[in-house]
């Protein structure tokens, strides 16, 4: 049985960006909950000021998100993201050289643009974009693939930090998505975005919320949904340090 073209460009681009997604969520997010102590201790830095740069990434990213939400949404994902890869370099490459709080915090800036371009929401709209009526399950790969991280990287960043110490570890890591990930993006990603017809449905379009309540309904998720990442996120950086 032979795979059709769409089909094929869908599964490529999902192990690409299942890769790329790996590697970007390890050496950013994920990356201080075994950086973040020795990082601490050469810049003399409290905990605070060290995780306080997730915050920092995470604030900037939804800063520049819309903007670019809409560029992908008209332009298709193949640039920004191999761009988003470059920037992940240079400011990873911007962490290993800072010398106190004021070039650490910025280098995160940098970190959260860059995850705004390649992480996540981007390579599910990617997704959408190239697997059509079958984003569903494409995505769904996508997000197991990505739980992978903190399985390849923690280990692998001690290892690094061992072998070369902290500021060696994040130049690798900087290598990695400039010689890896962008090329990745590059290749597996459309030139332009491609254009998928909305799947027909034979069933009639139902409203689950009335229209006053819409606005309420929205505020309830969002609180219910920033909780959850408030605690997953302040959870997970944080479990190493917990467990030693």
């Amino acid at each position: 049985m032979t795979i059709a073209p769409a089909a094929r460009n869908a599964h490529l681009a999902t192990i690409g960006l299942g890769f790329t997604q790996i590697v970007g969520w390890g050496t950013t997010f994920l990356m201080p909950a075994v950086l973040g102590r020795p990082m601490g201790q050469a810049l003399d830095l409290p905990s605070e000021i060290v995780f306080g740069g997730i915050t920092v990434m995470f604030a900037t990213g939804a800063i520049f998100a819309p903007q670019v939400g809409r560029l992908i949404d008209r332009n298709g994902a193949r640039l920004p993201m191999a761009a988003g890869s470059l920037l992940c370099a240079a400011a990873l490459v911007a962490l290993a050289m800072a010398q106190g709080p004021v070039s650490y915090l910025l280098s995160w800036v940098g970190l959260g643009l860059a995850s705004t371009l390649a992480l996540n929401t981007p390579a599910n709209i990617a997704l959408a974009q190239i697997a059509g009526p079958a984003a569903r399950r494409a995505i769904a790969l996508l997000a197991i693939i990505g739980g992978l991280a903190s399985t390849v990287f923690w280990p692998l960043s001690d290892m690094l930090d061992a072998a070369f110490g902290w500021r060696g570890a994040l130049l690798i890591y900087a290598a990695l998505h400039l010689v890896a990930c962008a090329p990745v993006h590059w290749l597996v990603l459309p030139r332009q975005r491609p254009a998928h017809p909305l799947a027909a449905s034979s069933q009639p379009a139902t409203i689950g919320v009335p229209d006053e309540m819409h606005r309420r309904a929205f505020l309830l998720l969002s609180v219910s949904l920033a909780s959850g990442a408030f605690v997953f996120t302040g959870a997970i950086v944080h479990m190493i340090e917990i467990l030693r």
